[in-house]
């Protein structure tokens, strides 16, 4: 049987959905640390955005 290989690259963000709601699954190794950072501040901005314009508080 043929073996399959799955690359993860890092840094790795996703929308996961838990028992109590949606939470955030962040994979980073120690030498990505700055770019993940960013990352989640960026993905956070665009939330926020979204939340208000959809009339949040």
């Amino acid at each position: 049987m043929e073996e399959i290989k799955k690359t993860i690259t890092m840094p790795s963000i996703a929308l996961k959905m838990n028992s109590k709601g949606y939470g955030w699954d962040i994979r980073i190794s120690n030498d990505d640390l700055d770019k993940a950072v960013e990352e989640v501040e960026r993905i956070n901005n665009l939330m926020l955005k979204k939340f208000k314009k959809r009339g949040g508080h």
